[in-house]
């Protein structure tokens, strides 16, 4: 009997091992087949593997994870570490845990979480543990691994991101500097946006070439003189004078040939390929204004422009005269628009009647972007005019004209009126008396 007691007591241990041992192979496979799909890149499979209500923690997320983004986290590893192993060097399980101890290695060939490869590689103890749900799926997963240590082996090998940021800013000015606005892409991103006083908003590259193309026109000697730069792993600040002399024409402006020296604070936020992103520019444009113009009438160049302007109109230099238009502006003479083939013929018309025709100006008033100018009209009509024989009649006849300049300083409408009754009487005396 006693015999017959120890022989069922042994069947049962031998059951419950074999039963132990099966589920053992079971769970061993299940993990085995886990690891090798997932270092495979087989994320589908790997998804076959996880329950529909199956979640992830992991150091490098704060939040747990569901099965999507677990595969997505799959994914973009593979992606990372194209040639991933998890070398498993021991595990243990009990009924549906699974625990597992191993090393990660792998070496990062590729894109991370939007930052670019370093080349680094890594291996990097873990320790899993697995929840399964009795039906050969995985429930639950919580891997835990020493994340600073990960993160210093990958960046190993990769240069210190706040020297090279500030190369790169450095080596713009200096590109700046010599105007060479062509070469701009190799430091701005794609999305690159610029804000700068000169700008109503943040503005593309082509906004920021423009605004170097004017100045470096303006200022053929310009410096960006820098005297600090602090910088961090995606920021970098930028203080410094601008100096320059104003020898060029700058945005439509002749050149007054004063020196400037303004101070300037510029931030510079960079992408994970170390290009500048954003760029934000700011100097006390008051006082860059007040160095430009010092000692200069504002309103002297607009009197000269107007000035040679009426010397084109006197030698009938068409081509001249239409250049201190805008492309598009309106143009009345004695109330009726007149197109520009109108503006030309009328100015040759008055040459070939009065050869030394002459505009005389005895005043200019300007009011921002408002100009009037009072004159007389005089000359010898020496050949032919409106149709008319010529009558060798000198005539001196009052005129005004009024005009609005645009931002550029071009003129974008004019209105003229003369003394048409004046002129037609002076021509005709002589024929009377005559």
């Amino acid at each position: 009997m006693k015999t017959k007691n120890v022989f069922l007591i042994l069947l049962n241990l031998f059951v419950i091992h074999s039963i132990s041992f099966t589920q053992e192979k079971k769970a061993g496979k299940i993990i085995t087949d886990y690891f090798t799909w997932v270092d495979a890149g087989k994320i589908e499979e790997v998804g076959t593997l996880l329950t529909e209500d199956f979640i992830a923690t992991a150091p490098f997320s704060p939040n747990s994870m569901d099965k999507m983004a677990w595969k997505g986290i799959g994914q973009g590893f593979k992606t990372a570490f194209p040639d991933m192993k998890h070398e498993i060097i021991d595990w243990f399980a009990d009924e549906n845990k699974v625990a597992v101890k191993g090393i990660f290695k792998g070496t990062n060939l590729g894109s991370m979480m939007g930052n670019a490869p370093t080349g680094g590689k890594v291996a990097v103890a873990f320790n899993s543990y697995f929840e399964l749900n009795g039906k050969g799926k995985i429930k639950m997963i919580n891997i835990q691994f020493n994340m600073k240590e990960f993160e210093m082996q990958l960046l190993a090998n990769v240069p210190d991101l706040k020297i090279i940021n500030e190369k790169t800013v450095r080596d713009l000015f200096q590109v700046m500097d010599g105007g060479q606005t062509n070469l701009f892409s190799n430091y701005c991103s794609l999305d690159f946006k610029i804000s700068n006083p000169f700008l109503p908003a943040p503005s593309p590259i082509q906004a920021f070439q423009s605004i170097l193309q004017a100045q470096k026109a303006g200022f053929p000697d310009m410096k960006h003189e820098i005297i600090k730069i602090i910088s961090d792993t995606y920021h970098v600040t930028t203080f410094g004078n601008f100096i320059g002399t104003n020898t060029g024409s700058m945005m439509g402006n002749q050149a007054t040939g004063n020196k400037v020296k303004v101070a300037f604070l510029v931030l510079d936020e960079m992408d994970s390929h170390g290009k500048i992103k954003n760029r934000n520019v700011q100097f006390d444009s008051k006082a860059f204004e007040a160095q430009l113009m010092a000692g200069i009438n504002p309103n002297a160049q607009i009197e000269k422009s107007f000035l040679q302007m009426f010397e084109a109109a006197d030698r009938a230099d068409t081509a001249s005269f239409i250049s201190y238009w805008s492309m598009n502006a309106k143009n009345y003479f004695a109330g009726i628009e007149n197109s520009n083939e109108d503006f030309k013929n009328r100015l040759l018309s008055f040459k070939k009647g009065f050869p030394d025709v002459k505009r005389t100006i005895d005043e200019i008033q300007i009011n921002n972007n408002k100009i009037s100018v009072r004159g007389w009209l005089s000359g010898t009509n020496k050949g032919s005019f409106m149709g008319r024989p010529a009558t060798n009649n000198k005539i001196k006849v009052s005129w005004l004209g009024l005009y609005h300049l645009n931002s550029n300083g071009k003129i974008e409408s004019g209105w003229v009126e003369f003394d048409t009754a004046t002129l037609e009487k002076q021509l005709m005396q002589k024929t009377k008396n005559n």
